[in-house]
């Protein structure tokens, strides 16, 4: 059985696979990392189906050539 997904299991991304969001996160007094998980979870809620977080991102990817 698949485990529903959870803001801790997002913040850990974030921290895990970013460089900008992962110094936030890391600078934050470890007496806040609780309201921080609950900040997360009410604005991610929305975005939740079936056990899986849908949660809309933009994106710019762009390529170059070495003239």
């Amino acid at each position: 059985m698949k485990e529903k997904a959870s803001a801790r299991q997002l913040i850990d991304l974030l921290t895990d696979g970013t460089v900008r969001m992962s110094a936030v996160i890391r600078s934050q007094p470890a007496d806040k990392a609780a309201a921080l998980i609950t900040a997360v979870e009410s604005a991610i809620e929305r975005y939740q189906e079936d056990g899986v977080f849908k949660i809309p991102a933009a994106a710019i990817l762009a390529m170059g050539v070495k003239a």
